[in-house]
Order: C-alpha cells, then structure tokens, then sequence
C-alpha cells in the first residue's frame, strides 16, 4: 500500500510537471506568435512541405500555410496567403502594380520575405505594390498559366517574368520520354529520428501531437542529432543533383543538351512568350522579362527583340559578382536579391514613369 501511494505521488507530480511544461510551452508559442503548424509539419529537407496538386498546374502552393526548411546554411518559415503565394494578403490599391512571376530564385529560397528582389523593388521605387507570384520548380509554362488562370483577377499594370534558363528546358519535359513533368529539387530527408520515433510511437503519435511541448521537443533533439553531419550531406547532395544534369538521360536530373532538344525548347518557349504578349495586350497589361541567370541567353534576347518584348539581361552584373548565392545551396542570398533589386528598379524607373523613394537614394 506504500509502495501504490509513493507511484500514485510520482505520477501525479509527472503529471502536473508535464502540465506545467506544457502550459508555459503554449505561452511561449503565443508570446512569440510562433505557429504550433510548422513543428507539427516541420520538414529537414531545403525544399518545405507547400505544395498541393492542381488540374491547370499539376502543381501550386498550399494557400494560408507555414512550412519551414531547414539546412545548414538557413533556418526559415515560408508562410503562404488564400491565394497560396508567399506573399501578404492582396488588397485594392491605385499603386501601380507588378506581379512577379518566376521560380525558387524569385520565391526567394532561404531568403526572408523583406530580402527578396520583388519586396526590395516596392521599397526602392516609389508606388509600386509588388505581388510575388514565385512558385519553386515552375517553368515558364506554369508560370504563364497561373497567371492566366489566376493572375490576371489581380489586375495587374506590369507583369515581369524573372526567368533562369533551366525554366525553358522545364517547358518540354512534358515532351521528353522519362522525364519528370515537376523537377522535384529536393534534397533528401534528414529526420531520421522523427522515422523512427513514427515507428515506434503509430498508435500514439496523433495523441502526442496534440502537445505543443512534444512538437517542439521532437524538432529540437532532432536538431541537435544531425546539426553536425548536414553540411558534408548537403554538399555531397548538391554535387549528386549538378552530376544528374549533366548526364545525358537521367530520370530525375534530366537537362536538354541534344540539337533536336534545344530546338525544342526555342519553339516552346517562342510560342508561350508569343501567346503571353498577347494575352497582356488585349488587356492593355504591360510585359517585362528579366534574365537573372548568372549566364546570358542570346537567342531568347534576339527573339524577344525581333517580338518587341521588353528584355533585361542582368547576367552580365550576377556572373560578375562574387558571394551572391549560398555556398552549398546555389539559390541567391540577400546579396543576390539586392544586386537584382538595384538594376531591377533602375530599370523601372527609366522606362516605367517611375520615380525612386528618397529613402533609398540612388538605385
């Protein structure tokens, strides 16, 4: 009879200890408006948990989401609208307005949402209201739907289309015998520990789940047992992902390299950027492209020049520049994002009507 009362008192006082961690767990979310969402969902790949299936796209972000990644190299939380864009909720607004459309690299990968090259433009040029509309892993033929099934409610004045030359080639892989309609970028999974912790916990993980403290206990130790090892994976991953792109063939890291290909990509590409100048003129939109590769594309200027389109090529300046990317993960850095910025708004201001903030001075 000692003995229950003694292992009654140690589970009681287990008990409220547990409360107690968990009351002042749930405080500590609220105080800090940190969301319970992203541990419960929380992922240990570079590339979050955001996307959803979509009959027009195949594929778009998960609206009103937070999802985080997590690499050695950056901590982040992408948080998504109700139109799933990572970007604040779109109002009626006289300014005039610019949706960007584009990849990861305009989707701002590893960069906080103020630090992208669209959010910077809108500080740095005065009246503009910027809506980003990157989606990572899009082509231009995505790019170019979601505005047309999506994009054009919002009325936009200008539309830019920041292009890297890998969002050219996406546009026939639809075309190509094996190979993926969505280039799946990522990494691969660290979290181990949460496998095994699934495994072993099945019939109780929903329960625990429901706990704030259990969430944010299982992320951190998580944390803590792979933080060491994830920058030599990473690395090894990176360069594993550049050799499938260069391998003629592969499934999974496919990349146009034959003559025939090539052509293919000319076509498809003339003909979306064809159809995208007319469906902006007939609804008297303006079209911006911009190459924000660190490598020119010549025949895409000549074709957009013979077009009338209008064509920024910022390559020279980002092939140029050193420290613009991270150093294992090649998407642009803040660095990156502010050099875009900088020419980006330069343009607009010399061949849009528009006129730079004071507080930025020179762009």
């Amino acid at each position: 009879m000692k003995y229950s009362k003694i292992i009654l008192v140690c589970i009681v006082n287990i008990l409220c200890t547990f409360l107690l961690a968990e009351g002042c767990t749930r405080i500590f979310f609220f105080l800090t408006h940190k969301k319970i969402e992203v541990y419960r969902n929380f992922s240990f790949d570079h590339t979050p948990h955001l996307h959803q299936r979509d009959p027009v796209l195949q594929y778009k972000l998960l609206p009103s989401a937070s999802r985080n990644a997590f690499t050695s190299e950056y901590e982040i939380i992408y948080t998504t609208n109700s139109l799933g864009l990572r970007e604040k909720e779109i109002s009626d607004t006289d300014k005039f307005k610019i949706i960007f459309l584009g990849d990861s690299q305009t989707f701002g990968v590893g960069v906080p949402v103020e630090s992208r090259f669209s959010d910077l433009v809108e500080k740095k040029v005065k009246g503009i209201y910027s809506i980003n509309a990157g989606v990572p892993g899009y082509g231009i033929h995505q790019m170019f739907l979601w505005l047309e099934n999506y994009g054009f409610s919002l009325k936009p004045d200008l539309v830019i289309c920041s292009i890297i030359a890998v969002d050219l080639d996406r546009a026939i892989y639809k075309t190509m015998e094996n190979s993926p309609f969505i280039v799946d970028e990522n990494i691969v999974s660290y979290n181990f520990i949460n496998s095994f912790t699934r495994s072993i916990y099945s019939k109780f993980n929903h329960v625990l789940g429901i706990s704030y403290l259990y969430s944010w206990l299982k992320v951190n130790c998580n944390i803590l047992l792979i933080r060491h090892s994830m920058a030599k994976k990473e690395r090894e991953l990176w360069n594993h992902i550049m050799k499938q792109g260069e391998s003629e063939g592969s499934k999974h890291g496919y990349r146009v390299r034959t003559s025939a290909q090539k052509k293919m990509v000319m076509e498809e590409a003339e003909k979306n950027f064809k159809n995208l100048k007319n469906q902006l003129q007939k609804r008297k939109m303006q079209l911006l492209i911009v190459n924000i590769d660190q490598g020119p594309i010549p025949w895409l200027q000549a074709f957009l020049s013979r077009e009338n389109i209008d064509y920024l090529d910022l390559s020279g300046v980002l092939g140029k520049s050193h420290g613009i990317t991270f150093e294992i993960d090649p998407h642009y850095n803040k660095k990156g994002h502010e050099i875009i910025a900088n020419r980006l708004s330069e343009y607009l201001v010399n061949h849009y009507n528009l006129e730079k903030t004071s507080q930025y001075g020179e762009v």
